[in-house]
């Protein structure tokens, strides 16, 4: 299982380094950041096979940006500040 996302990550690098258009920093904060918990690597691994195999189906690579704006726009979410910022619901509100 992977390990929980600290709160420094920024998803949005994250998914540029897996369709391999992050900037040479972010590619640098991501290693890094996967350097520093054994199970990281494997579950990027992972990650990076599961994205790669939907580019291919999809047929033409990701656009981190654009897709983020479209859900923004769909959901009417706030501006993401480029971190996990997701509001939790309390545990007596799930099914």
């Amino acid at each position: 299982m992977m390990p929980p996302l600290p709160p420094t990550v920024d998803i949005g690098a994250l998914a540029r380094y897996l369709d391999g258009t992050a900037s040479p920093e972010d590619r640098a904060d991501i290693e890094a950041w996967i350097g520093s918990h054994a199970a990281r690597g494997a579950a990027v691994t992972t990650l990076q096979t599961a994205w790669d195999t939907d580019a291919q189906r999809l047929g033409a690579p990701y656009d981190v940006d654009a897709a983020w704006s479209r859900f923004e726009t769909r959901h009417g979410g706030r501006k993401r500040s480029g971190r996990w910022n997701l509001p939790m619901r309390p545990r007596s509100s799930l099914p």
